[in-house]
C-alpha cells in the first residue's frame, strides 16, 4: 500500500522486530518499512503482521472495505501456517525438527523398499538382487526409526523369503511387541517356526492369525499342514473342511482332505476327494490315486 493512497493523518501500530515493543507510526513511516525504535534506539524493521489501524478513517475504509478488528487473529494464524510449512519443508534435513526428520527419512526408505518389494511380488520370478535392494531400504528405515512397524514387518518377510528364519523371527517378535493386532506378523512367525521344525509352537501363532483374520485361508491351510505333519489328521481335516466351505474350487484342498481320510482309515472318502481333485485339474492327483486307491 503506497503512502499516496493513504490519508496523511492515518496512524498504525507496529511491532519492533528487535525488542518487540509496540510503536505508533504515521502512514508514510509505515510505507518505508523501517524506523528508529525509541525502546532499543536502533534502526529496525518492523513486522506488519501486527499492523493495526488506529483511526477509523483509514486507507482501507477509503477504498470501501469494511474495517475489521481481527488482525491479531490473522497474525497468529499466519505464524502457525508458516511454522507448519517450514516444518514439512525441512522434515528431511533440519536439525530443528529431529522427530519429523527421523520419521520422514524412515518413511522415505520404507517407501523405496516397498516399491521394489511390491514390483517383485507381482512378477512370476522375483529377482534376488532386487529383493536385496528392498531389504537394504527396509534396514535403513529401521535403523533410523526402530519403531517403524511396517518396515520391520516387510524386512522380516524378505528375510524369511531368503531363508533367514531366525533373524526374521527376531524382527517379528519386535513387530508383535509394538503392535499386537497385525495378522501377518503371527502368520510369518508361524511359517518361520515351521521351517525350523518348531511345529507345536507354530500352531499358537496360526491360531492367533485366524483369531485376528478369520477369513485368512492361507493361515488355515498352513495350520492344516502343521497338524498333518504332527499326525493330527482329524485337526488337519477340520481345517480343510473350512477351506472347502469357503472356496469349493481349490483342488489341493480335496487332495489334502483325501489324504487325511486315508490316514484315518477312511479310504473310500479319501479316494473320492482325490478324484475330485483330479476333476478340478490337480496334476498330482493321478499319482496319489495310483498309490492309494488301486
Amino acid at each position: 500500500m503506497k503512502s499516496k493512497n493513504r490519508k496523511t493523518n492515518a496512524q498504525y501500530e507496529v511491532v519492533c522486530i528487535k525488542c518487540k515493543s509496540a510503536i505508533i507510526l504515521e502512514a508514510d513511516e509505515v510505507d518505508k518499512g523501517e524506523f528508529t525504535c525509541p525502546e532499543c534506539s536502533e534502526f529496525n524493521k518492523f513486522t506488519r503482521l501486527d499492523l493495526k489501524e488506529i483511526e477509523e478513517d483509514t486507507a482501507d475504509a477509503a477504498y470501501g472495505k469494511p474495517q475489521k478488528n481481527n488482525s491479531k487473529l490473522y497474525y497468529i494464524i499466519a505464524i502457525v501456517i508458516i511454522a507448519l510449512a517450514f516444518g514439512y519443508y525441512y522434515a528431511d534435513s533440519s536439525d530443528a525438527v529431529p522427530f519429523i526428520n527421523k520419521k520422514g527419512k524412515s518413511e522415505k526408505h520404507f517407501k523405496a523398499g516397498s516399491d521394489i518389494f511390491n514390483s517383485q511380488m507381482n512378477s512370476q520370478q522375483p529377482d534376488p538382487k532386487a529383493m536385496e535392494s528392498a531389504l537394504a531400504e527396509f534396514k535403513k528405515a529401521v535403523e533410523i526409526d526402530k519403531d517403524n512397524v511396517e518396515a520391520l514387518l516387510n524386512k522380516a518377510i524378505v528375510l524369511a523369503g531368503m531363508g533367514n528364519f531366525k533373524e526374521s523371527m527376531t524382527d517379528l517378535d519386535k513387530v508383535i511387541t509394538l503392535k499386537q493386532d497385525i495378522p501377518d506378523a503371527y502368520l510369518y512367525r508361524a511359517l518361520c517356526k515351521m521351517q525350523i521344525g518348531d511345529l507345536p509352537n507354530s500352531l499358537a501363532d496360526f491360531d492367533k492369525t485366524i483369531e485376528l483374520a478369520p477369513d485368512n485361508l492361507n493361515a488355515i491351510f498352513y495350520r492344516a499342514n502343521a497338524k498333518y505333519s504332527m499326525k493330527d489328521y482329524e485337526g488337519a481335516k477340520d481345517d480343510m473342511n473350512k477351506i472347502i466351505v469357503s472356496n469349493p474350487n481349490i483342488p489341493n484342498s480335496y487332495a489334502f482332505r483325501g489324504m487325511c481320510d486315508i490316514n484315518l482309515g477312511n479310504k473310500k472318502a479319501g479316494c473320492d476327494d482325490l478324484k475330485k481333485a483330479k476333476e478340478l485339474g490337480l496334476p498330482e492327483a493321478d499319482t496319489l490315486l495310483y498309490q492309494y486307491c488301486k
